[in-house]
């Protein structure tokens, strides 16, 4: 493999990489904003505004998938490898990993907080009430 090819591969794995920490990051974001109150609209529910927030959770986690599995795509050669080849999957195989599970997570938080995020925080907060008398 020429020296040429190595640093464009690596190149796309960093890319690959920083846009699976964006989306990531971006659903652990929309995990968190809709429990701001001054964003909600006045009339809305708490719990009814956090399950609208499972939507863009679950898209944000299935992009950060999709990058985790071009991540893996471009780490896994289709043939027999190099030594500097394989010292890249070595460097970066960890990012693969920890990125597909925590994406694989928010997928599914996302996908159980649009389906039941109203019902999790209304039980919450009549557990609370019931804690504070």
């Amino acid at each position: 493999m020429s020296e040429d090819y190595l640093i464009d591969h690596e190149r796309r794995v960093k890319r690959a990489i920083a846009l699976m920490v964006a989306f990531t990051l971006a659903a652990i974001f929309s995990t968190l904003l809709p429990l701001f109150g001054s964003l909600r609209p006045p009339n809305e529910a708490l719990g009814s505004w956090w399950q609208r927030a499972g939507a863009p959770i679950t898209v944000f986690a299935f992009l950060a998938q999709n990058k985790a599995n071009l991540l893996g795509a471009l780490l896994t050669p289709g043939t027999f490898t190099s030594a500097p080849f394989e010292a890249l999957r070595r460097k970066y195989r960890l990012f693969h990993s920890y990125g597909f599970r925590i994406s694989i997570f928010l997928t599914v938080l996302g996908t159980l907080v649009w389906g039941y995020g109203d019902v999790l925080i209304n039980s919450l907060m009549a557990a609370s009430m019931v804690i504070a008398k």
